[in-house]
């Protein structure tokens, strides 16, 4: 595969992204980033709103990776969330790196974003989120076409 590779994900996405790049590790091509947006570890099961993802989510059970130094960042938003969340939840969003620590021996950078999960991708801060990734990426944004 070419290099450098960079896997990303937001919300439940983010943890397709860290099990894509656990994958490629195990096979010795790892990503040269793995970018997380807004997404807790899968350490406690929780509500989601979809049976769909809640299903998969539920199937989907990590071990933690000592010795594994997967290269991930942390997006997430500044505002917490106002809604359904359990203790779990709420106590794991206490933690800067959302419960990511476990899987990878590597420090994460964690990056915060005005707003909440859900405005945190509107038209006001999308720009701050791509701004975020180029950062992390080393990537300096090409100036706008005329």
């Amino acid at each position: 595969m070419p290099q450098p590779r960079w896997i990303g994900g937001y919300s439940f996405g983010g943890i397709v992204a860290f099990e894509m790049a656990r994958q490629l590790a195990q096979r010795g091509t790892p990503p040269q980033r793995v970018i997380i947006i807004d997404a807790p570890a899968p350490l406690e099961r929780a509500h989601h709103t979809s049976l769909v993802q809640y299903g998969a989510y539920l199937a989907y059970s990590p071990a933690p990776s000592p010795g594994q130094k997967l290269p991930l960042a942390i997006i997430r938003a500044t505002t917490p969330r106002h809604s359904d969340l359990s203790d779990i939840e709420n106590r794991q969003l206490a933690i800067p790196d959302m419960g990511w620590q476990l899987f990878t021996d590597a420090a994460i950078p964690v990056l915060h974003i005005t707003g909440d999960h859900v405005t945190m991708l509107g038209p006001v801060t999308a720009s701050n989120v791509a701004a975020a990734i180029a950062s992390l990426l080393h990537v300096t944004a090409a100036p706008d076409a005329p």
